[in-house]
């Protein structure tokens, strides 16, 4: 406040003393005024409080809100408008001159660039930029339009601060931008939401968040994303700036509308704000007052908005309106005098942009004002407490035909629409609860966001605040309400619930912490038999109750547990096993790598109860989990079907990414066969397309999809590949290497933090994020070596410091290492779906048949596999009655888990020992889309021996071919397997009755 205006306050005075009293006042007034404007306080006409902050308005606050009346913002939603009134009052976002927004519109990407800078506050670095680039074009090239040298500024400054590349610059300032490249940067082009975000969080100077992506991960469509731009999403993200759709994507590739900048800008207004030297205030008009001052020879119209702010203190919002003598400032038409200088406040009312003039006592302000210039930019209405009263209220009823809506107050009073209700108690009169009855608005809005509200949504029971205006409800707004505990009734977590005992502790419903009060920190239960339970909205039983639930007690006069109700706070994740402990798991998930105790857990496989021993690195999990403030607990692991198990192993020269149809070639293609490459000679050129969680590495640093033909373009090249639900390859995983190769086939003899040792070699060999591991047939991460495994490995040796580190670590089961065992004996009785008994057996032992002249026995279960010459046998065919399908004395083989029989098969006896090299499995059938329709009939094989059991060594025979029978056994790391999944290069050693290159596999076993 001014001294005019308390001039003009003492004159409102005077009406009721003397005219020398006033002239006493007005002396003694002037005098104090001058000592406390040099102390720094101007007193307001307020009960003469003192104003501690004085703002004046903007010189060019009417045209600015002039440029903010767009006609195609009428419609938009509240939230919306307030975005863009307030980036256009800021400068920030404004329209195209021509009363249009166009809120569906795209972002430029010099745009883009222009609005991260404009909201750091660097607009003098790229107007200095801009206009150094445009003083060096030859003259009839120098560009006019201010927004198009700002906007070459901004290209510069990105350039200079490394948000685009000087490649991207020269394009951007290429004159003709039709001879750019597809993949050129246009800078008319439309941005992408991870540009505009990486841009915004760079210039705004965000730490990107390496670490923590918990956030981003929530996305699907993250792997969209390029890899370097990820931190910095993620620290946009994590400061609620920008969000996903609500349907789980992040839609990164996707154009930034002007729409959406506005509400990324708005949502960044605690960053951008102090970067401007700006800060938002929130207060309440308590007086409005109007001088005016002659003595400048001039005279100046003042305004004054007295306003209580959130401190309790008073500030001063000052317009001014200047007049000059008429023979300056006069219409040259009408002769009227008028303002050569006028200030405004940009207001956003009602839904409508507007100036100081709508302003009214009681008007509850929200503004942005300077720290330092203490100007004031924008402000918008939030409501107002002089025209419109609010009540806090529990609807009854609601009736839409009549527009009428029934409600009962509540004790607590209540100022403005978004206060706390923190004890909803219902009014009474006499004894008797209040009812009150009014119409409502046909366009009521709600009372915070002031949206239109549709009342079909207002439930009885609701807890509401009502805005009234004239007796009609105009604005409405469900509140959540705040309470600690009521009388008899309590809410909360449980913490631990003990029928048997008696007890029920809790913590409090936000989860901070055990109820502060230790008398009821632990409710009791008289008789736990007469307490009502409901879970989930039924009845249950108290044991039902869990550690993590949410609950509402009720408590009777003895202070025991009469009734609770609770609902779960499980959560579903699903994720993928990092690594299995005895009581622990690791487990990598949408939220990041996260591990729970798996004390009394449940796990399902195949949709039945299973062991925790059935969980495998690799797996991928669904785990039921219950996630409540200051607990998680893991309830149950359901290990998903059909999972996607590793189909190849590649190395090659790596020749070209196709971003078309996403596929990667190799040149010289070779595939892993226990430890071994084997050539592909049938594609001289591999081509292999990308998973759609395709991550690449070189030196263990993750690269970019497209960065592979830009750089790595004839490097050598690891690709792992799995086989999806419909049994196609894709590659998921590429780790690109130019260092030499050293291979070993050895067993782990310790296993540390990211590097492990060899047993025989003796060699300590690391790991990085782009190791390419596979352990029981799936693809898991380095941790996942331990002490013991049998592995194969292609590690590579740097060439500056010597250091091994793995390329491909694949850990396999070796034949011999497991408890399968093999037997071959007639059958002399048969206990239909519980026991088959050989009369005398032979095991296999090597290249010997070890004989026992003795019967054992071997329990059936329902997964025993039986095959004949036919094929597969039912249990219910097996069997040793009397007659010409009766298995009695047969000659089987029985492959065994102990006294557990996996598999018996009648194929005939095979006691010549032949090994060799799979060059095929041939005689498959296939249909049009190339799926296996009928497995392979016949093996081919190479570096063919034949075991002589007088030397006791293999001796060299030709190329061979076997029959595969339908009863043949084959076995793979101890698991029978179809002949389908024989691959060129294993080793295998083939039982049949003699030494042909000819004939029948009887038994084929792959060793290596």
């Amino acid at each position: 406040m001014n001294l005019f205006q308390s001039l003009k306050s003492l004159k409102y005075k005077k009406k009721s003393g003397s005219v020398s009293g006033s002239i006493s006042k007005l002396i003694a007034l002037t005098v104090s005024a001058a000592v406390l404007i040099q102390s720094g306080y101007v007193y307001a006409a307020v009960g003469n409080e003192p104003t501690v902050n004085s703002y004046s308005a903007t010189q060019n606050g009417q045209a600015v809100i002039n440029n903010l009346k767009y006609t195609d913002m009428s419609k938009a939603a509240y939230d919306l408008k307030d975005a863009v009134y307030q980036n256009g009052a800021l400068d920030l976002l404004k329209g195209f001159g021509n009363t249009q927004f166009n809120p569906n519109g795209t972002v430029s990407k010099e745009m883009a660039l222009y609005l991260a800078y404009m909201a750091a506050n660097r607009v003098q670095d790229i107007t200095a930029l801009g206009q150094a680039l445009n003083a060096v074009r030859p003259a009839g090239q120098k560009k006019t339009n201010l927004q198009a040298v700002l906007y070459d500024g901004s290209l510069q400054l990105a350039a200079n601060e490394g948000l685009i590349t000087p490649q991207d610059l020269a394009n951007a300032l290429n004159a003709d931008q039709s001879t750019l490249a597809a993949g050129d940067f246009r800078r008319g082009s439309a941005a992408q939401r991870q540009e505009f975000a990486t841009w915004l969080a760079k210039a705004l100077m965000l730490p990107p968040a390496y670490e923590e992506q918990e956030l981003f991960n929530n996305f699907t469509d993250w792997n969209s994303t390029v890899a370097e731009n990820v931190p910095y999403i993620e620290a946009i993200l994590q400061n609620n700036i920008m969000s996903g759709d609500g349907n789980g994507k992040f839609n990164p590739t996707r154009a930034v509308t002007r729409e959406e900048a506005a509400r990324v800008l708005k949502n960044a207004e605690d960053i951008i704000l102090p970067l401007k030297s700006m800060e938002k205030r929130t207060a309440t008009i308590e007086d409005i007052q109007k001088t005016n001052d002659t003595s400048k020879g001039y005279r100046i119209d003042y305004t004054s908005f007295i306003v209580r702010n959130s401190d309790g203190l008073l500030d001063e919002l000052i317009t001014e309106t200047r007049y000059q003598s008429p023979t300056t400032t006069s219409n040259e038409q009408t002769g009227k005098v008028q303002a050569s200088l006028k200030t405004e406040i940009p207001v956003f009312k009602d839904g409508t942009i507007t100036n100081s003039l709508s302003l009214k006592k009681g008007d509850r302000l929200e503004y942005i004002v300077g720290s330092e210039d203490k100007i004031i930019r924008y402000a918008r209405v939030l409501s107002n407490s002089g025209e419109m009263s609010y009540v806090a209220a529990i609807v009854n009823s609601v009736g839409t035909a009549g527009r009428t809506i029934n409600y009962t107050p509540l004790t607590q009073t209540i100022k403005y629409p978004d206060q706390a209700i923190s004890n909803p108690v219902k009014k009474t009169a006499n004894g008797n609860i209040v009812y009150e009855n009014h119409s409502y608005s046909n366009n009521i809005l709600n009372a915070i966001t002031k949206a239109p509200v549709d009342m079909t949504s207002i439930k009885p029971e609701m807890v509401v605040v009502v805005g009234i205006q004239q007796n009609v409800v105009k604005e409405i707004a469900p509140v959540t309400v705040k309470k600690a505990r009521e009388a008899g009734l309590t809410s909360g977590i449980v913490e631990e619930n003990n029928p048997q005992l008696g007890y029920l502790s809790m913590y409090k419903a936000d989860g901070s912490g055990p109820l502060e009060l230790s008398a009821l920190r632990i409710f009791n239960y008289d008789d736990p038999n007469n307490v009502e339970v409901y879970k989930n909205h039924q009845p249950a039983d108290l044991e039902d109750i869990e550690p993590g639930d949410t609950v509402f007690v009720r408590i009777d006069d003895t202070g025991a547990v009469s009734s609770i109700s609770s609902v779960d706070n499980y959560s579903v994740r699903y994720g993928k096993v990092i690594s299995r402990k005895i009581n622990s798991i690791t487990v990598e998930t949408d939220k990041g790598v996260l591990q729970y105790n798996t004390d009394g857990v449940n796990v399902i496989k195949s949709g039945k109860l299973s062991k925790l021993t059935q969980l495998k690195d690799g797996d991928r999990v669904k785990l039921l989990v219950n996630e409540a403030p200051n607990l998680t607990r893991l309830k149950e692991i359901i290990i998903e079907s059909g999972d996607k198990l590793v189909a190849n192993i590649y190395k090659g020269n790596f020749k070209s990414y196709n971003n078309l149809s996403n596929q990667i070639v190799l040149s010289d293609p070779w595939v892993f066969r226990r430890g071994t490459w084997v050539k592909d000679e049938a594609e001289p050129m591999k081509t292999l397309k990308l998973d759609e969680d395709f991550t690449a590495y070189f030196g263990g640093n993750a690269q970019p999809v497209k960065n592979l033909n830009k750089y790595l373009n004839g490097s050598v090249v690891y690709l792992v590949s799995q086989s999806d639900y419909g049994n196609n390859e894709n590659v998921v995983m590429a780790n690109f290497t130019n260092d030499l190769e050293v291979p070993y086939n050895d067993r782990v003899y310790t296993a540390g933090a990211n590097k492990f040792t060899l047993q025989q070699a003796q060699t300590s060999i690391s790991y990085d994020n782009g190791t390419i591991v596979v352990k029981d047939g799936r693809l898991v991460q380095g941790s996942s070596v331990t002490a013991d495994d049998y592995t194969y490995v292609v590690a590579n040796r740097d060439a500056d410091s010597g250091t091994l580190v793995a390329g491909v670590v694949a850990i396999e089961k070796r034949a011999g290492t497991d408890t399968l065992q093999l037997f071959r004996g007639r059958i002399s009785g048969i206990d239909e779906y519980k026991s088959v008994t050989l009369q005398s057996y032979s095991k296999l032992n090597g290249v010997n048949w070890d004989f026992a002249n003795t019967p054992v026995t071997f329990t059936l279960n329902s997964n025993t596999r039986i095959t004949d010459t036919d094929g597969i046998v039912g249990q219910g065919d097996f069997n040793s009655y009397n007659g010409a399908t009766t298995f009695k004395n047969r000659t089987v083989y029985v492959l065994s888990d102990g006294t557990n029989a996996v598999e018996i098969s009648t194929a005939p006896y095979g006691n010549v020992n032949i090994t060799g090299t799979v060059i095929t499995a041939s005689g498959a059938t296939y249909d049009d889309e190339g799926k296996l329709l009928t497995q392979p009939t016949a093996l081919e094989l190479r570096n063919v021996k034949y075991y002589n059991t007088s030397t006791k060594l293999y001796v060299n025979m030709a190329d061979s071919k076997f029959n595969l029978l339908a009863n043949s056994f084959i076995i793979k790391n101890n698991v029978r397997i179809q002949s389908s999944e024989l691959k060129k290069g294993d080793k295998v050693r083939v039982l049949k009755k003699d030494t042909a290159v000819t004939g029948d596999a009887y038994i084929v076993i792959v060793e290596e």
